[in-house]
């Protein structure tokens, strides 16, 4: 009898895990769900990784990997306070993880939050002072923040971990020119632009001529390289009133007017264009064009608050006999 009853407990106790084994057997392991997770990220398929490695982390609630990983696959959907969530929660199960402090900082930039994206950013650093991004990353919210020298000394430092971040010598640069320190600003433009495609380097080349003309007055070079973004595009009002006013102050009047004429075309707002053209209009001899544009600037500059530069299309009305 009682070993009758002992095979009978026997049986139940497999019946009553039967069902449960059986549903464990149908489920994925973290592992391949983890897997899917990050074949579904690398083809960009984000919504879909989005959901494997939420399905993973049901599975393994203390797995940072998974948490990580939706957060990594929010990022890039742009939900940008779950991605924070996520990564606070992977921060709890991977405390010294430098690269999870460093994506969660910059989903505080996104959302707005600086205080948070510096602290996370130089926690970042501090777990890990190879860490390359971060240190960029740093750099770009003091930029952001107008702290263009500790900019510049977190530049530099990205820049001694990985030599051919081009993209770190461009903002070195951008910080460099914003405190007047025009050649070394020059020298990291250059290396930029020799190491980045031509397409890909309009901006750089407006930001190098304007650095030319902090230098001595390099007023050619600076022409040729606001020649070269306009040669890139798409057409911007500004680079075409940079070359015209660099075009101008060379005397090269016939291109300074075709450059500030084209700048207007571009935004008919552009008080400055239409006094640079008013400038060039008059030393090509053309005094009543000249007239008509001082008076256009000066009309500008009233309606948009420009005390200082109405100031100036006056004296230059002034100086052609016509009272304002």
């Amino acid at each position: 009898m009682g070993v009758r009853l002992f095979r009978l407990i026997g049986l139940l106790f497999v019946l009553t895990l039967w069902p449960a084994a059986v549903h464990a057997a149908a489920q994925p392991s973290v592992q391949v769900l983890l897997a899917k997770a990050q074949a579904a990220f690398d083809r960009a398929d984000y919504t879909d990784a989005e959901v494997l490695f939420t399905r993973a982390t049901g599975l393994a609630p203390r797995n940072a990997v998974a948490w990580a990983g939706k957060a990594r696959s929010e990022d890039y959907l742009q939900e940008y306070s779950a991605s924070l969530a996520d990564y606070t929660t992977a921060i709890h199960y991977a405390p010294t993880n430098s690269i999870y402090y460093l994506r969660r900082g910059l989903d505080y930039d996104h959302l707005g939050d600086a205080p948070n994206a510096l602290a996370d950013y130089s926690t970042a650093i501090r777990l890990d002072r190879r860490n390359e991004v971060a240190w960029f990353d740093r750099g770009a919210w003091y930029f952001d923040q107008h702290q263009y020298a500790a900019a510049i000394t977190n530049d530099t430092q990205a820049i001694r971990l990985s030599p051919t971040d081009w993209q770190a010598y461009a903002n070195r640069g951008q910080a460099e020119e914003n405190l007047s320190q025009d050649a070394a600003a020059i020298a990291d433009f250059t290396i930029y632009l020799k190491h980045t495609p031509r397409a890909s380097a309009r901006d750089v080349y407006v930001l190098r001529g304007i650095a030319y003309e902090g230098v001595d007055r390099q007023y050619l070079q600076a022409l040729a390289d606001f020649q070269q973004a306009i040669a890139i595009g798409p057409p911007d009002t500004a680079q075409y009133q940079d070359a015209g006013v660099a075009a101008y102050t060379l005397g090269k009047y016939t291109l300074a007017l075709q450059y500030l004429t084209q700048a207007i075309a571009l935004l008919p707002s552009n008080g400055q264009a239409y006094y640079y053209r008013g400038l060039s209009r008059h030393d090509t001899g053309d005094t009543a064009g000249a007239i008509a544009d001082f008076r256009h600037a000066l009309a500008l500059f009233i309606q948009q608050g420009n005390a200082a530069d109405a100031k100036l299309a006056r004296q230059q009305l002034a100086l052609l006999g016509v009272t304002s």
